[in-house]
């Protein structure tokens, strides 16, 4: 099985990451292939802020070490392999696409308005794609807090 992880740097991808682990977990042993996806779009560089990238290339290496810290812990259950482009979101996801079983992305919460207003990337896809798309969604800010606060040491 291949699948298609498409990710950025931010809570919806640790819950990604979360969500991939259970349903890989039950398939341990199983010929399962992950590609991680991530885009920077040409309008969204970060090339002014991150002096220490490669003028070549806009993505940031921070982003790419933030990846592997997010996903490694995946390869035990999965052959990973990561991909980072500069290129449009729709069209890179699309190219990515037909060559895999599943993509599984992730889902900011937004309102309506913004939904309106800014679109989703989510829903780009979802009409286009001819594979199934599992899509999870961005963390309630509660629950992070609560991760976050559950893996903090108690003080006595």
């Amino acid at each position: 099985m291949k699948i298609l992880v498409v990710a950025d740097i931010s809570p919806t991808a640790i819950a990604v990451m979360e969500y991939l682990k259970t349903l890989l977990t039950p398939m341990k042993g199983a010929a399962v292939a992950v590609t991680v996806l991530h885009i920077t779009e040409p309008e969204l560089a970060y090339s002014e802020t991150h002096p220490e990238t490669n003028s070549e290339s806009l993505i940031p290496v921070t982003s790419v070490q933030e990846l592997h810290h997010i996903f490694d812990s995946l390869s035990s259950l999965c052959q990973i392999d990561y991909v980072t482009t500069d290129g449009k979101f729709v069209e890179m996801v699309l190219q990515q696409a037909e060559l895999v079983d599943l993509i599984v992305m992730g889902r900011r919460r937004r309102s309506r308005l913004e939904e309106m207003l800014l679109g989703s990337h989510s829903q780009l896809i979802l009409h286009q794609v001819n594979c199934p798309l599992l899509i999870v969604p961005e963390p309630k800010p509660e629950d992070v807090a609560r991760k976050v606060l559950g893996a903090m040491p108690v003080a006595v």
